[in-house]
């Protein structure tokens, strides 16, 4: 699912598709360095939450759709608390 893909197959993927297949990469990067994995798994989120929240909320069920209920619905509240810093920050930059 992670290797094999070039530029022509990047370009052919979908916007969801494309940060499904981002997030499973900073899993694999994730079980061989837990620091750089976790660095790269909150780029990822960020950007995602930023640009597109809804792609940001799928990719946060993929990552946890193997765990409890009770863990994903953690997450999704941390996306809802991130998004409402951001919303401050914003609001105090004006």
């Amino acid at each position: 699912m992670l290797g094999g893909v070039n530029g022509d197959g990047l370009i052919a993927l979908s916007d969801n598709e494309l940060a499904l297949r981002f997030s499973d990469l900073a899993g694999a990067v994730f079980d061989v360095d837990q620091m750089l994995g976790d660095a790269l798994f909150g780029f990822l989120s960020e950007t995602l939450e930023r640009w597109s929240p809804d792609l940001g909320r799928a990719a946060i069920v993929h990552l946890w759709r193997d765990d409890d209920r009770d863990a994903l619905l953690d997450a999704i509240e941390d996306m809802r608390r991130r998004a409402a810093a951001r919303a401050l920050r914003d609001g105090l930059a004006v």
